[in-house]
């Protein structure tokens, strides 16, 4: 990272971030998000069977998901989804969506970019100059898991009332999360593939 310092002043930011993170980004840092996250998606995985097993409507005929693990959505769609979590379903998707759901993409985010960093770092390092921002990108997934959370959090409370145009705000941060996530791990393939063929180099 010694070309940081030659950036545009609109650069220096990152260039600053990426040196802190990558000091950060020890074995027993991403071990410690790695079990965060194993954590999280433990009490999402609770969440889910609760609305599987207790919240869903008899006459419900889709498969019943939060609105945040789908794709995309319509008003119709997330409305048929509301209505089948019934109220406590509602209320848990409530509690969980500004509790775990604030805490998670912190800690995705933290972690999806330390590995990405690292694998810059060991995979590609005569690329870091030029790629190193991109590494930040989980950050942008992170942003918009919050705001849908915000949003999905108000069609719940708001509901029986219907907020259509809320939905399509929702859905598309909803689909930026999901298009960047997919993205990342695109990019975490190709550089974990990049890191073993530089390492193979090395050996030989």
């Amino acid at each position: 990272m010694g070309k940081a310092n030659k950036l545009p002043p609109k650069h220096l930011f990152f260039a600053w971030a990426y040196n802190k993170l990558l000091k950060k980004a020890t074995k027993f840092n991403v071990w410690l998000l790695i079990l965060l996250f194993v954590c999280i998606q433990a009490g999402f995985k609770f969440f889910i069977n609760y609305l599987e097993d207790g919240a869903i409507l008899p006459h419900a005929d889709f498969e019943l998901m939060p609105l945040d693990l789908l794709m995309g959505y319509t008003p119709e769609e997330a409305y048929a989804q509301i209505e089948a979590y019934g109220a406590g379903g509602r209320l848990a998707y409530i509690i969980t969506a500004l509790s775990l759901d604030i805490l998670y993409p912190v800690v995705y985010s933290l972690l999806l970019t330390m590995l990405l960093i690292i694998l810059l770092q060991h995979g590609a390092p005569k690329l870091v100059g030029g790629l190193y921002k991109y590494t930040f990108v989980p950050f942008i997934v992170a942003v918009a898991d919050l705001l849908e959370n915000i949003c999905i959090s108000i069609l719940l409370l708001a509901y029986p009332s219907k907020l259509s145009f809320l939905v399509y705000i929702s859905s598309v941060f909803t689909f930026v999360k999901w298009t960047l996530i997919l993205v990342i791990i695109t990019a975490l393939i190709v550089g974990f593939i990049t890191y073993l063929a530089q390492r193979k180099q090395l050996m030989d």
